[in-house]
């Protein structure tokens, strides 16, 4: 309908919500397809907040297809955009990201720098959901450095802001990982 009528805006975003859905059915052969589509129409239009989206959904994207290289320099560009146009919750989104990427990737002290800084400017803009993801990921990353207290921190903090936020599905998840903290320690 949106090709029909000829709005690109529109077109773009049924196109970046098609490429959730992909992505969330396990399809990231067809999400990225639809991410390209909907980041040349977002390029096309102007469009830098739709530009720095997408650009952090490929970067996901790429990152659940194992090619870190390419998720990397997707959420690389996705920050440089944030930064552009002042979008500071952009800028941890794409942080974290980064953190999460370089973590897998196995550069721990670069994912540590990506996970700190979206950790920081997400307290500062009092972002408690992004502070929550961000600190739930810097523990499990200090957890695998064997770093326990500084990880069942991050971890508890993460637990309680889920749990006060109503998202109990990641509270829970922190909350394992404080009971396998609990484990290690003990």
């Amino acid at each position: 309908m949106a090709r029909e009528i000829e709005d690109r805006y529109n077109e773009g975003a049924i196109l970046g919500n098609l490429g959730i859905a992909h992505r969330a059915l396990g399809d990231v052969k067809s999400a990225i397809e639809c991410y390209e589509q909907n980041l040349k129409i977002a390029q096309e239009t102007g469009n830098r907040r739709g530009q720095a989206a997408v650009l952090g959904n490929l970067g996901n994207a790429y990152g659940m297809s194992g090619d870190l290289r390419r998720a990397i320099e997707y959420h690389e560009q996705n920050l440089a955009i944030a930064r552009e146009i002042g979008d500071r919750n952009g800028q941890v989104a794409a942080l974290a990201n980064l953190g999460v990427a370089y973590r897998e990737s196995g550069d721990l002290e670069r994912a540590f720098e990506f996970l700190e800084r979206a950790l920081t400017i997400a307290r500062e803009i009092g972002d408690v959901m992004c502070a929550a993801h961000a600190s739930l990921n810097l523990a499990v990353l200090l957890a695998g450095q064997s770093r326990w207290p500084e990880a069942l921190s991050n971890a508890q903090y993460s637990a309680q802001a889920y749990a006060q936020a109503g998202h109990e599905e990641y509270a829970q998840e922190a909350r394992q990982l404080i009971g396998q903290i609990h484990r290690q320690v003990s």
